[in-house]
């Protein structure tokens, strides 16, 4: 059934949609698939490229899962697939370079498959040869691009594609998707609640616990401020550089969502997060703000990460962010130890692998 379905966990709509193209022979040469990171862009071109270019098919729109292609697609392995992707940006020399290889035919797969992901970092002469190969593509090659966003690209790139927004999967639905391969209910339960719709980020935490021991850090950081005097604040701040504005851009998202849940708590809506191992820790200081502070404090975050966006200076954004902050009155919680609640225990586990 993983193979009918393309083993993904939600996106069912575009899957569809998707699988029925095939099936009707009315593939296009370009897509372009959108959302935030981790939501599962990249999972679902690769997929889709699959199932394009499986030799041996059981039907239209599903792919095998045993011939060369099904074993080296996952891998990003097989020949007849190029992934352009250059560390800071796609350059200009890496499309130059495949350009001559897309004229060729297929080695072994029914198609040969451009893969751009975060087509929004390459630089504007990668863009411009991209546009020559996108207006007259050779029959035999499809395009599968992905960013964050139509408007992060060139209008005349994003117009020859066709377009799939890709939308965070519901919390039951990410839930039940990682149980499904083999996660104990606890871990699923926090891994859907913390990461917010986004199936890649829930198993890139699971399968690199390091990841989710650093975003549980900056948890308790984001916590522990909240009661530190504005000089201990600065502190926190001070080591930043210019060459920290990634460090910097996953603090801020991840204290975003921090007081996105405390907007949520006063606002009487539901949200997992407050309901798995650690909720009620972030249920009590949701009492202690007000929601004129609160919505303060996601602004001047939702500010912080615009003006890093536009090469603000990290330390100064995250300075002006801390600062704005309120100041939680009384001795801090022990939230070192409160914190490790938010860790689901994964000892000895071994999730499914995902084929």
């Amino acid at each position: 059934m993983g193979h009918e379905t393309w083993d993904l966990i939600g996106h069912e709509e575009t899957v569809r949609f998707l699988q029925a193209q095939i099936q009707r022979g009315t593939v296009g040469h370009a897509y372009l698939f959108t959302g935030p990171s981790g939501v599962g862009r990249r999972t679902l071109a690769l997929r889709f490229a699959q199932a394009l270019a499986c030799a041996h098919p059981p039907h239209a729109g599903a792919y095998c899962g045993h011939c060369r292609v099904c074993r080296l697609y996952p891998q990003q392995a097989h020949p007849d697939l190029h992934v352009l992707h250059d560390p800071g940006g796609l350059k200009v020399e890496t499309v130059r370079t495949v350009r001559p290889k897309l004229l060729l035919s297929p080695r072994d797969a029914r198609v040969r498959v451009v893969l751009l992901p975060n087509v929004e970092q390459a630089t504007p002469a990668a863009l411009n040869a991209l546009l020559k190969s996108l207006e007259e593509p050779p029959e035999h090659v499809v395009f599968l691009l992905t960013a964050r966003s139509p408007e992060a690209i060139l209008p005349t790139l994003a117009s020859r594609c066709q377009e799939f927004p890709l939308r965070p999967v519901p919390y039951a639905t990410l839930r039940d998707g990682l149980t499904a391969r083999g996660f104990p209910l606890a871990q699923a339960a926090w891994l859907a609640a913390w990461a917010q719709g986004r199936p890649g980020r829930a198993l890139r935490w699971a399968q690199q616990p390091d990841d989710w021991r650093a975003y549980v850090a900056q948890i308790q950081d984001g916590l522990q401020l909240l009661h530190a005097p504005l000089r201990e604040r600065l502190a926190y701040a001070a080591p930043y550089r210019a060459a920290d504005r990634e460090a910097v851009q996953a603090r801020l998202a991840t204290w975003q969502a921090l007081w996105d849940l405390w907007l949520r708590l006063h606002q009487g809506l539901s949200d997992p997060r407050g309901h798995v191992a650690g909720g009620e820790i972030m249920r009590a200081v949701a009492r202690q703000l007000t929601l004129n502070q609160v919505l303060q404090g996601l602004q001047h975050i939702q500010q912080g990460l615009r003006l890093l966006a536009r090469y603000g200076n990290p330390r100064l954004v995250l300075e002006g962010a801390l600062l704005t902050w309120p100041r939680l009155q009384g001795r801090a919680p022990d939230y070192a130890r409160a914190v490790e609640q938010l860790i689901p225990a994964a000892a000895g586990h071994e999730p499914k692998p995902v084929p």
